[in-house]
């Protein structure tokens, strides 16, 4: 395990998709699923419906605990056949709970933060400046090396997705990249 000691003051043990599978034993779960779903031999979650609607959140213990978390050369990727069918994330709207990653009618969201909250604490729709809407595009956290405050202290990092409307769409929520906590 990589541990930053540089970024902030040090103190951030580093989480890959691998240790996150294999070590740590997360679990993919979902509040509305979709027809295909899973977990690649790299250790990377994936979604994608049929033309309709999916939401979903992939739970990390930590039993070190942690309060704060950035997002480290963050990507997700979209997951659609294209032909049309796109995977989208508007600025518009941003998931606030962790049972709901999608709006009716066509937008999803990757979202960020402690399982025990109610919520995520950072999204990709709250975070870019432009609307995503692409078929295979690989996406980079917008948000740089932003550190965010947890609201209470936490043993479970989790990732929400979803996606909605009618096209066949989904994400890879994290397709490279690390999660830093401390």
């Amino acid at each position: 395990v990589y541990c930053d000691m540089e970024t902030d003051g040090g103190g951030w043990t580093e989480l890959t998709p691998m240790i996150a599978c294999t070590n740590l034993s997360a679990v993919m779960d979902f509040d509305v699923q979709a027809p295909t779903e899973g977990i690649d031999a790299e250790c990377r979650p994936f979604t994608r419906d049929a033309g309709g609607n999916h939401s979903y959140h992939y739970t990390i213990p930590f039993a070190a605990g942690f309060s704060e978390f950035y997002l480290h050369e963050y990507v997700i990727k979209a997951n659609s056949t294209g032909g049309g069918n796109t995977s989208d994330i508007y600025t518009s709207w941003v998931q606030t709970a962790w049972n709901l990653a999608y709006k009716a009618g066509g937008t999803g969201d990757v979202s960020f933060g402690s399982a025990e909250e109610m919520g995520p604490v950072t999204s990709y729709a709250a975070t870019l400046n432009m609307n995503i809407d692409c078929a295979t595009c690989e996406v980079d956290w917008p948000g740089m090396m932003t550190i965010y405050q947890t609201g209470m202290a936490s043993t479970s990092f989790r990732i929400g997705w979803g996606e909605a409307g009618g096209q066949v769409e989904g994400w890879y929520p994290w397709w490279s990249g690390t999660i830093r906590v401390r």
